[in-house]
Parts: structure tokens; sequence; C-alpha cells
């Protein structure tokens, strides 16, 4: 008599002895045909070299902060020289939503997602966007490139509903990459939550920080022209089939 495995005994479970063999195969077969069907829809995109793909955004985003120590505007110009660009807050947060719940590689994830939001010595990376106030509200600015000497923005939208007020908010964004819902938790859950200071004033521009005691998205007091030797950047690089003007 054979010994009947434990594949055996949860497909007799659901289906019964009677028809095992045919019913188990039938599954599998249905199994293999999803997997291949996913395999087969996932674009054909090649690796980049110290970057990751994330296919919301179809943009390679470096896995390591670079430039450290240069101010906002120095780092868009070393990027561009580069064929490289700096993340908007959009695609940052989609950067961070891709490595906490789609990145294959968990332990690299992981290791990516600790040097940003791991608690410890304060680092920080520059990202596109600037804040400029207007006869009909606050608007985001976004896209900058240099054209001519001169950093010019080839975004500018009006800042959409989202949380204003300084406080822990949840992963879940706008799609300008703003926070939508605060934290039930006043204090700081990696993985959960991060510290949000709201946009209030004209020609700030935002960062992605990590200190001592939380990790947050700065939107309020930070300057193009301020530094520090563990502000950096994540580049960015354009996809399979992105357009230079086509940017989200």
């Amino acid at each position: 008599m054979s010994e009947i495995t434990p594949m055996d005994a949860y497909f007799r479970k659901l289906f019964g002895k009677r028809n095992i063999k045919t019913t188990e195969n039938k599954a599998l077969e249905n199994m293999r045909r999803l997997e291949e069907e996913r395999k087969s829809n996932m674009p054909n995109v090649p690796e980049m070299d110290g970057f990751i793909y994330v296919p919301s955004i179809n943009l390679y985003i470096a896995k390591e902060r670079t430039l450290k120590g240069k101010t906002w505007n120095q780092t868009h110009e070393i990027l561009q020289k580069d064929n490289k660009f700096m993340p908007s807050i959009y695609h940052f947060t989609e950067y961070l939503n891709y490595l906490k719940n789609d990145h294959e590689d968990r332990d690299e994830a992981e290791t990516i997602l600790d040097d940003i939001l791991k608690t410890g010595d304060w680092r920080a990376e520059w990202l596109d966007a600037k804040f400029e106030k207007k006869k009909d509200g606050l608007y985001l600015l976004s896209d900058h490139r240099i054209e001519n000497k001169k950093l010019i923005a080839k975004s500018e939208q009006p800042l959409e509903k989202c949380v204003m007020e300084d406080c822990y908010v949840n992963f879940d964004f706008n799609s300008q990459g703003l926070p939508v819902s605060k934290s039930k938790s006043q204090s700081y859950e990696q993985g959960e939550n991060i510290k949000f200071w709201c946009p209030e004033h004209s020609g700030r521009v935002a960062w992605f920080y990590v200190g001592s005691d939380n990790a947050g998205l700065s939107c309020y007091d930070d300057v193009p022209d301020s530094s520090g030797d563990n502000l950096g950047v994540f580049p960015c690089a354009e996809g399979a089939s992105q357009k230079i003007g086509s940017r989200k």
C-alpha cells in the first residue's frame, strides 16, 4: 500500500479520495498556468547596475544615497550632467511602497528600507519638490531642469488634498506623493508610519530624513541652498519606455 503524502492528504480533504489524482493534476496545472501568465505579463526590463526598477512609475531608482554634502540646486545640476534626475516625492513614496511590498529580493529590500527608515544617525535625501504660494493657493513645483543655466520647473500643480498639519501619517499617499491620512499612533513605528512636516512657506523644498527618534517627510522649512554631510539623493534614471518630458 503506497504511503499518503501530505499533499495527497490535503487534496483528499478538499476533493475526496475518488478523484484525487485527476483533481490534483488539474489544480497543479492551473497553478502552473497562472504563474506562466504572471511571468509573461511582466515587463522585459533589463537590469541596471546599482538601481532597482519600480514598475508603477517605470523608473530605475538607486539602491544607495549618493552626492552627499551638495545643495538641492547643485544636486540637480550634477544629476542632469549624468543623465539622471532627482526623484519627486511621488517617485520616492512609490519606491518605498515597492520595497515594502513587492521587491522580490527581500534581504536587499530590508537593507535599503533600514537605511531610509531605521532610526539612528541623522541622514536624509533631497526630493524634487518646491512649494510656491500663488494667488489661488499653494503649488507644488517639480520636474526641475537646467535650461540656459537656470533651474526651472517643468511641472507646476496646485497642491492636492493632503494632510495639512505636522503629525504622524500612514503610508497612504496622493498622486503627488503627499500623505492623505493621519496615523492613529502618535509615536514612530518603523514601516507603519512616518512624521510629516506639512508645506506652509513659499520657496521651501522637500527632503526625506531619519533621525534618532523618527523618520519623516519634511516639506516645511528646508531651503535649496542648505546642505549636510549625510544629506544626499537617491538618483533616478528613465525606465524602458519613459520619455524625458513625461515624468509623473
